[in-house]
């Protein structure tokens, strides 16, 4: 890097990229004994559906995309065989848990079919906002015997997918490259005609394109010659392409980047929804599938850039030679590289203030029944999950190899993965939001709760709490780092 103006002419500054940046000459990651499995929970076309306060259905009306359920397992690379993992990661194109029953058995069932403690699968939801509902105690009491019944088939088909990971799981790379996407943008929309926030695009807005993408490599290829096993696509945005009018079962935009990335590399794509909590696609709320499909694309085509942007499979580059050209020449060459074999994991509880102003919902004309049923139901969810002065946010960190992951049960604003990103500069940090549980609801920056905004008086978690998660994910992040192997949570 050279510095310097036009009358100074300045400084070279020598820095070595390689040692701050993780993903300059090298794809960092894993090398374990790793199943992927996949299997469909795409519920009846008449399925019911709780998605939106201002819905006018409450019954689905068909189905736009498939729903799909994957199942990541990893074990150590010198496992046995269909021994049990050590970490399980559940996948679902789903919504969001309202009530802490269903979020935990499905847990602990998909924990007994692989025979692991609970702790150790996080069940991880692409937080659609067209899918079906998925509590029975949040829906219409007609409608709860309806919701029981998928849970149970969800929590069938998941647990055979489980099993079927662990019985196919064979030595792997899962190795990260780092791109980026336009498709998120800021959702904080100041309108000033009605002088208060609300949930929409924000021009002005500076959101996170951060796109991580996961890539699983065997040791040994297939019967077809093929090593690529599956992808995996961390990226942060809401999935509110399609809003309260339409009436169709639908996985969003990620449905469409998977179908057009597995289309092209003949592997299952993962989608995992990092710290969105203030982003969205600026096409949003919309019906039918214009929308979605472009969302999709946008997405899709961005994942497909970053993969060729990696290097090949436990390769990385080494500056080797100089040649005198017209200029000197620095040779960057292509060598072999030793991933990481270092798997641990810490699950926390982390305590939070309670809000003081969760549930006071701002004023608002024009409230249908509908929607004002819709905000007595998450009162209630707040007061249920709210203690008398503490809320405890449930935090799992996890370390595959050079990289970690934070796997947070609420809706962290996107400045939480940054700030552990600018912190970790020579690691890949993945960041996940609405995993490990029940929906416990948004972690907003301290500054933002100076402001009337959705996220601010629709979460129990108060004033200073994203901070606190932020510094406890740091702190368990460096003990992992620093630790050398499996570590139970303790």
């Amino acid at each position: 890097m050279i510095t310097g103006n036009a009358t100074d002419p300045g400084t070279t500054v020598r820095t070595n990229i390689s040692a701050i940046d993780p993903f300059a000459c090298r794809n960092p990651g894993l090398h374990a004994r790793i199943g992927v499995a996949r299997t469909m929970i795409t519920p009846a076309p008449d399925a019911p559906i709780n998605n939106w306060g201002a819905a006018k259905r409450t019954i689905a009306a068909g189905l736009q995309s498939d729903l799909t359920a994957t199942v990541l397992t990893i074990a150590p690379l010198d496992s046995e065989t269909s021994v049990s993992p050590e970490l399980v990661l559940v996948a679902l194109d789903l919504g969001w848990w309202r009530t802490p029953s269903a979020a935990d058995a499905l847990q602990q069932q998909v924990a007994r079919s692989v025979g692991v403690e609970p702790h150790r699968v996080l069940v991880s939801l692409s937080h659609t906002h067209a899918g079906p509902a998925i509590d029975p105690e949040a829906v219409e009491p007609t409608a709860s015997a309806a919701v029981a019944g998928y849970l149970q088939s969800l929590a069938g088909a998941v647990s055979r997918a489980a099993t079927d990971a662990v019985r196919t799981a064979e030595p792997a790379v899962l190795e990260w490259g780092r791109g980026s996407c336009d498709l998120a943008r800021v959702r904080d929309q100041w309108l000033e005609r009605e002088q208060r926030y609300v949930c929409g695009y924000d021009p002005g807005g500076h959101p996170d394109p951060t796109l991580l993408v996961g890539r699983i490599v065997a040791d040994q290829p297939d019967p077809d010659g093929r090593r690529l096993r599956a992808l995996i696509v961390n990226y942060a945005c809401h999935p509110t392409t399609l809003g309260p009018e339409n009436s169709e079962i639908s996985a969003d935009f990620p449905a469409v980047a998977r179908d057009l990335v597995e289309a092209r590399c003949a592997a299952p794509m993962i989608f995992l929804q990092g710290a969105s909590g203030e982003l969205a696609p600026r096409r949003q709320y919309e019906a039918g599938s214009e929308a979605v499909q472009a969302n999709g694309e946008q997405l899709g085509f961005s994942v497909l850039a970053t993969l060729a942007g990696m290097l090949p499979t436990q390769t990385r580059l080494i500056n080797t030679a100089v040649v005198e050209s017209g200029a000197p020449l620095g040779i960057w060459s292509p060598q072999a590289d030793t991933p990481s074999t270092r798997i641990a994991f810490r699950n926390r509880q982390v305590a939070v203030p309670r809000n003081p102003s969760a549930g006071r919902w701002a004023s608002a004309d024009g409230l249908s029944e509908t929607a004002r049923a819709e905000r007595e139901r998450r009162n209630q969810q707040i007061e249920s999950l709210s203690g008398q002065a503490q809320h405890a946010m449930p935090l799992a960190v996890w370390r595959l190899g050079d990289v970690g992951l934070v796997a947070i049960a609420g809706e962290p604003y996107s400045v939480l993965q940054r700030d552990l990103r600018a912190s970790f500069t020579d690691r890949a940090i993945v960041v996940l939001n609405l995993t490990g549980g029940a929906h416990h609801g948004y972690l907003p920056p301290a500054v933002a709760y100076r402001s009337e905004l959705y996220q601010v008086w629709q979460t129990p978690a108060g004033q200073g709490s994203l901070e606190l998660v932020r510094d406890a994910s740091a702190k368990l992040l460096a003990e992992l780092f620093d630790d050398g192997g499996v570590r139970a949570d303790d």
